[in-house]
Formats: structure tokens, C-alpha cells, sequence
């Protein structure tokens, strides 16, 4: 991998996860980091799902806003300004508009789940 490629690479997994501020909120603890980050994990294939089913703007909002406090507090970055943006936006029509909100969150995941990996070693 060329050297752009790795400084790239390092930036997406960085704007994915702040462990600076990860590791501010769980006092160092490398445990409690992993439990923190295992339980964002399982909420974000939760929230997905949650994407789908939403059919309303009360519903969408509680989603977005619950998402973008949860990422805000772990240091997920791109999560949670993804759902700053979706949830001052509101709910997407069905179709291209949430299937384009859909790719995004799979690229945001993919993203976060790399961090993980590599933070967790």
C-alpha cells in the first residue's frame, strides 16, 4: 500500500473513531472501552434496522437523535454527523432517498467496525 493510501486509510478510521476521546470517557479502562465499543457495535445494526422500518417523522427523529447522542458519546464521528445531518433533514421518502441514507450508514459501519479492530488490536 502506497503511502497515500495509508495516510487516507488512517484518516477515515480516525474520523470513524476518536479513541482520544473514547479513551477520556472510559478513564483508560481497556475494558470498559471494549464493552462501550461491543455495545455501539450492536446498536448500530439495531439503528439499521430501525432505518427500514421508520414511518414517521416522530420516529425517524427519535432514531437519529438516540444514534447521534449514543455515536457523540463513544467518539464515532461519522455516525454522529450523519444522523446530525439526517435528523435535521427528517424522514427520507421511500425508495432512492433512503436507500442513498442506507449506503452511506454501510460505509459509515464498515468504517467504525475497521477502528474497532484496530483499536481493539
Amino acid at each position: 500500500m502506497n503511502s497515500a493510501a495509508t495516510v487516507n486509510l488512517s484518516s477515515e478510521v480516525a474520523s470513524a473513531l476518536d479513541l482520544q476521546h473514547l479513551n477520556t470517557n472510559t478513564f483508560g479502562d481497556l475494558l470498559l472501552r471494549a464493552e462501550i465499543l461491543a455495545l455501539f457495535g450492536s446498536q448500530i445494526d439495531q439503528s439499521r434496522v430501525s432505518m427500514l422500518t421508520a414511518a414517521s417523522p416522530l420516529d425517524w427523529r427519535f432514531l437519529t437523535h438516540t444514534l447521534k447522542g449514543a455515536a457523540s458519546a463513544v467518539g464515532a464521528i461519522a455516525f454522529a454527523e450523519l444522523a446530525a445531518r439526517w435528523e435535521k433533514q427528517g424522514l427520507p421518502e421511500q425508495g432512492d432517498d433512503r436507500s442513498n441514507h442506507l449506503t452511506a450508514y454501510d460505509a459509515a459501519r464498515a468504517a467504525y467496525l475497521e477502528a474497532v479492530r484496530k483499536a481493539l488490536g
